[in-house]
């Protein structure tokens, strides 16, 4: 992946990384639905110290929607609630679109409904 090899040259050159630069890399995994590079990723940040940002689990979720794996993106909306993250519409966005994507229309109204009843609007 180009943004590993990039972030790589970060550390020859002794930058640090940030958690924007971790969240480069997860959104070039999340492109192509690598869960296990996205989740990969975000460990090594943590074990970097660094503190997700929301952004950081939108991505892992949408890792999780273009795999198809609904379960493993709802476990990421709910690790994001636990840490104390406020979901976006982009949030669940990324929610429907993976129900969606496994022809699960009932999912799809359901978090349509938990949107709404969590007073975001279309």
């Amino acid at each position: 992946v180009e943004a590993e090899r990039w972030f790589t040259h970060m550390l020859v050159q002794r930058l640090d990384p940030t958690e924007i630069s971790f969240s480069s890399i997860m959104q070039s995994c999340a492109r192509v639905g690598d869960i296990v590079e996205a989740e990969r990723w975000f460990a090594t940040m943590l074990e970097q110290g660094l503190w997700p940002m929301g952004d950081s689990y939108n991505t892992l979720m949408d890792a999780c929607a273009k795999a198809g794996h609904v379960p493993k993106a709802e476990h990421w909306f709910a690790r994001m609630l636990e840490e104390g993250f406020l979901p976006t519409i982009v949030s669940f966005n990324i929610m429907m679109n993976a129900c969606a994507k496994c022809g699960d229309t009932v999912s799809v109204q359901r978090w349509f409904d938990k949107m709404l009843d969590d007073g975001i609007m279309p």
